[in-house]
């Protein structure tokens, strides 16, 4: 009979050790539950509440209104001659010529999608800037004291031998970046959005000069005549990485304030090439000699770029899953030492030069 009481035994001891088991995990729910009811009842009290976790859309594109700088780049040197002390031929009141640009129009546009994991995002924008700057400047044909002349011709490989009574300099620049990212989205409050990113961004910018410098022809005259044109094309086009933020304040009905700033690491070719055709029309004759020279830097270098832009924004959510945005602000996108540009062919000194972008940016968004 021994062994029918030890099976009683064993049954009513598995029998508690259950139930004690059974008690804990519920005991171990309802304070799992309790903790979940308390952050619930702390978000409602501060005003905070995630967005449902599900999968979602987007469309956005930016009008740009920007105006283009190429700081420290110049195409030509205007001087006045003077007699020096000893009598010798001088010059003085030095001016450094350099292309002027105007605000013109540009887009940005792209499109993302928000993953059910955690407020997790990809995103994919497009931005397409082009403009054009000018200058030009005259001079005098005679180099007589108290005259301004056009003294240096900044990156020609062959110099003029007279010289000339004007200089043009046209200067296209085009920009195109590609950026890809992931990102995700914190909800501190009601009041303010905070979304880091990180990812890739893809740049090709084309810098395309057209210089001019030129003078009348004169019939049967006993010196040589010079005048040339410049084409100098210097293009960067590099891949890397990109990293930044953005951010919402809401106020008041959908309006506050919204930012975002970027930094990014590219690395690519700088390559700047130059075609010049230089015309002589020797003395006492009138038909010009052409001669067409070429000159080409190439070099493999990692830049950085900079982006920041900050203004107002409205928007407004409906029938739970949609949203539509308008902004407007400020933008200053930085491309610190991206352009080269040489100053004296013979020994290959080169200008590197800073290139940046402001101005107004106005876009909506649409998320459903």
């Amino acid at each position: 009979m021994k062994w029918f009481f030890h099976v009683l035994i064993f049954f009513f001891a598995g029998q508690s050790l259950v139930a004690g088991t059974t008690e804990l995990k519920n005991k171990v729910e309802k304070e799992i539950q309790s903790v979940e009811e308390k952050i619930n009842r702390l978000e409602l009290e501060v005003g905070l509440k995630h967005p449902p976790y599900r999968t979602t859309f987007n469309f956005h594109g930016d009008f740009l209104y920007w105006k283009a700088s190429l700081d420290g780049v110049a195409y030509a040197t205007t001087a006045v001659t003077v007699v020096n002390a000893d009598g010798s031929d001088g010059f003085d009141r030095f001016k450094t010529k350099t292309v002027h640009f105007n605000y013109d129009p540009g887009f940005a546009i792209g499109a993302g999608i928000g993953l059910p994991y955690d407020q997790w995002d990809l995103a994919v924008q497009w931005l397409r800037f082009h403009t054009t700057g000018r200058d030009k400047t005259h001079g005098s044909l005679s180099e007589a004291a108290g005259h301004r002349v056009i003294l240096d011709r900044i990156g020609m490989i062959e110099s003029l031998l007279s010289p000339p009574r004007k200089a043009k300099a046209d200067c296209r620049v085009h920009l195109d970046v590609v950026d890809l990212v992931a990102g995700r989205a914190f909800y501190w409050s009601k009041y303010f959005e905070f979304r880091p990113f990180a990812g890739l961004r893809a740049a090709w910018i084309d810098i395309d000069w057209d210089i001019a410098f030129r003078r009348p022809i004169f019939r049967s005259f006993p010196l040589d005549q010079t005048y040339a044109s410049l084409e100098v094309d210097n293009d960067y086009h590099a891949i890397g990485l990109l990293g930044g933020f953005e951010s919402e304040w809401t106020f008041f009905k959908g309006f506050g304030l919204f930012s975002y700033s970027t930094a990014s690491l590219i690395y690519g070719e700088s390559s700047e090439r130059t075609k010049e055709k230089f015309f002589l029309v020797p003395a006492m004759e009138s038909n010009p000699v052409k001669q067409t020279l070429r000159a080409s830097n190439s070099t493999h270098t990692v830049k950085a770029v900079f982006d920041l832009a900050l203004g107002l924004k409205w928007d407004i959510r409906f029938k739970e899953r949609y949203r539509f945005q308008i902004r407007a602000g400020y933008d200053f996108f930085y491309w610190p030492n991206i352009t080269q540009k040489t100053v004296v062919q013979s020994t290959r000194i080169r200008d590197r030069a800073d290139l940046s972008f402001q101005g107004l940016i106005i876009g909506a968004k649409f998320e459903f």
